[in-house]
């Protein structure tokens, strides 16, 4: 996940950055810690928003919180618990209209 975002980040696109991150499931014990580096390696791309799915990437969303307070970051974060098919069919409707 860590490389995919990297890779978004680098490219160069035409209007708005959005990524959607989904919860990382095979991390077992180290599942918060992974999550929250997540979250580090989220604020230090060149993107608009990222969107959250799933209890676990709760941890990212988080992180990325505390960070972009403490570093005064304009990038729009939003989470999102369930990832059920209403919520995702929502999610895309969303963005599409964005």
């Amino acid at each position: 996940m860590k490389a995919a975002i990297e890779f978004y980040g680098s490219l160069s696109v035409k209007g708005k950055k959005t990524f959607i991150l989904g919860d990382m499931l095979e991390l077992g014990v180290d599942s918060k810690t992974l999550h929250e580096k997540i979250g580090e390696v989220v604020m230090k791309q060149n993107l608009d928003k990222v969107i959250f799915v799933g209890k676990e990437m709760t941890h990212s969303y988080l992180k990325v919180l505390d960070l972009i307070k403490s570093k005064k970051s304009s990038l729009e974060v939003e989470s999102v618990e369930t990832y059920d098919d209403e919520t995702i069919l929502n999610l895309s409707k969303k963005l599409i209209s964005e």
